[in-house]
């Protein structure tokens, strides 16, 4: 076929896709002989298409390509530089019509050429004769193409005024505050939903009202825009009684509206134009790394089966699941991470267990402590001797006893569960029984442990005070080694920063309330208060106590600059610091009081 026979074929195949509509006229001539454009199509809002109800009148350029076969992924077509000028002032839907040679198929392609389309085609093209233009699929269902009609002459009449403006963005309206926006839809009778589906499946042209009372909108810049609507809905999500989230993220995309809830749900409600229904599809992806989350989520899968249905708010959702296989492999692995959490829950982890890093080794120190701890059997160790084990699982760091018992087996447990006894050689050369958290000065280990029982921590040194005196200075050294180790922590807000603060104020109180030695009380009022000003500002009457001691003339000099640290009292602290000893400086700078020393600067 010659050109002239191609685009002739062209335009009778678009004028037989346009016939099937109620409310498009098409007038095309095959042996037009306009430059830029091949005819017009006349939109109606009534399928009488009387004068009245015309819409208006849209441009139309149409060209054939033949083809061998259909070139559908990203097909382009080049479009010269001067027709795409020409169309910035006269908008034009432009379409192709692929030709299968030897036989009666094509294929028709289009793109809706408005102003700020063709803005960004031409943007960084100066020198070119043609740009290539990406073509989209024309709709199969005529009502779709007829949507796109009357949108197009909505844009149009909203983009002419601003064919020579420079461009204006998102960014723009955000600087001039801007908070009405406006856009073209199908139909003023859509509900909100249908809306966002259509704007999530159509791109769309946004502009931003720059003046209310002139009723003038903007267009933005880089349109059309597909828009992706998400949005937090706090509603129960429940089965039978139990609610298993209170929340889900609700997302409308590509015309869907997505539910996701947790990490491992995801609802996709899709609707049905022809019978105005919804399709429900959904599938369960866990990509949660955390072992609470995912205890929740085999829980909610053995539930639903069991169950066959759930609510979203006061939505009832109907799910079956009846692969055999699937629920038997979820109630296993729900068996198996409710083991691990009894466990971690024995030795007082608080921390949630990143499962996602379970390398092999973990999983084997998992299987070994399950054995040991929780079901107190004894496994084969390559031990000679009891040991004291410091073992990282994942992200859980853990202080453990391994003993070798007289048939050569071994036991494990918790480093803090009374079998490991610790001894303090005193001055004098006597051995006095402390608490295991005496041993946490070594390493940072009041920081990496997790399964330090801070809850408890007070009953420790409560059952050995009847045994010696002692206890109270070796508390109270434990209190300042507390405090050193919050001081190292970057984040104060974080669990552990708090659990240091909370022990060390309860082993602080416990030390006044049973303290025997009144010269010991104003060391231990004194960590009080440095406790009390790593959470908050002193009181007045917190201050006024400090300023008693710094102006009393029985007390040392040593303990008076730590009263001055505590109330920030730059100038006696520099008067009082120069009457220490070296010896009392150097034992100053290491007490965790000198974290304060940066406000006497």
């Amino acid at each position: 076929m010659d050109n002239k026979a191609i685009e002739e074929k062209a335009i009778i195949c678009f004028k037989d896709y346009i016939l099937d509509s109620k409310v498009i006229s098409p007038f095309l001539n095959e042996n037009d002989k306009e430059p830029c454009w091949d005819g017009h199509l006349y939109v109606f809002s009534d399928v009488t298409k009387k004068k009245e109800f015309l819409v208006g009148r849209i441009p139309v350029q149409v060209k054939g390509k033949v083809v061998s076969n259909f070139i559908t992924k990203k097909y382009k077509y080049p479009i010269d530089i001067r027709d795409l000028n020409a169309y910035k002032n006269d908008p034009t839907i432009y379409v192709v019509c692929q030709l299968k040679e030897n036989n009666k198929e094509y294929k028709l392609f289009y793109r809706s050429l408005l102003p700020e389309t063709i803005k960004n085609l031409l943007k960084g093209k100066n020198g070119q004769k043609s740009i290539s233009v990406l073509l989209h699929d024309i709709p199969q269902d005529i009502k779709d193409f007829e949507d796109r009609a009357r949108i197009f002459i909505g844009d149009r009449k909203k983009q002419l005024s601003f064919v020579d403006s420079k461009p204006f963005t998102l960014e723009d309206a955000r600087q001039r505050q801007i908070t009405n926006f406006t856009f073209l839809a199908p139909s003023r009778g859509m509900n909100q939903f249908e809306i966002m589906s259509y704007l999530s499946s159509n791109p769309s042209f946004l502009y931003a009202k720059v003046d209310t009372s002139l009723d003038i909108d903007f267009p933005i810049a880089g349109g059309p825009m597909s828009f992706v609507f998400n949005q937090t809905v706090y509603e129960d999500i429940k089965v039978g009684e139990r609610v298993f989230y209170n929340q889900y993220v609700k997302e409308i995309k590509d015309g869907e509206m997505r539910i996701y809830v947790g990490n491992f749900m995801r609802l996709i409600i899709t609707p049905d134009k022809k019978s105005e229904s919804y399709h429900l599809n959904y599938n369960f992806d866990s990509k949660t790394t955390s072992l609470n989350e995912r205890l929740i989520e085999t829980e909610f899968i053995r539930s639903l089966s069991e169950s066959g249905n759930f609510q979203i708010g006061e939505l009832n959702l109907q799910i079956p699941i009846t692969d055999e296989q699937y629920i038997a492999a979820n109630n296993q692995e729900l068996q198996n991470w409710r083991e691990l959490k009894t466990l971690l829950d024995t030795l007082n982890v608080d921390k949630d267990l990143n499962i996602g890093d379970l390398k092999e080794k973990d999983s084997e120190y998992i299987n070994i402590l399950v054995k040991t701890i929780l079901h107190k059997q004894t496994v084969g160790l390559t031990i000679k001797d009891n040991v004291i084990v410091n073992l990282a699982v994942s992200n859980v760091k853990l202080l453990l006893w391994a003993s070798v018992n007289a048939d050569g087996s071994c036991s494990v447990g918790d480093f803090f569960d009374g079998r490991v006894e610790l001894m303090h050689r005193l001055d004098d050369g006597k051995d006095v029984k402390v608490t295991p958290f005496s041993y946490l000065q070594k390493e940072d280990l009041w920081i990496e442990l997790d399964n330090i029982p801070f809850k408890n921590i007070v009953k420790y040194y409560d059952d050995i005070r009847p045994m010696h005196k002692h206890i109270f200075d070796i508390a109270n050294f434990d209190i300042l080694f507390m405090l050193k180790a919050y001081d190292k922590i970057e984040d104060k807000e974080s669990v552990r920063c708090r659990s240091l603060l909370k022990a060390s104020m309860e082993l602080c109180d416990w030390l006044l309330n049973h303290n025997n030695a009144p010269a010991k009380d104003m060391i231990y009022r004194l960590n009080r208060l440095q406790i009390i000003k790593r959470e908050r500002p002193l009181s007045m009457e917190e201050l006024q106590y400090l300023d008693k001691i710094i102006c009393s003339e029985d007390i040392a000099p040593n303990i008076k600059v730590g009263a001055c640290l505590l109330a920030e009292a730059k100038d006696e602290f520099h008067s009082l610091y120069g009457q220490c000893s070296a010896r009392q400086q150097n034992e100053l700078e290491s007490f965790p009081v000198w974290y304060f020393r940066k406000y006497v600067n």
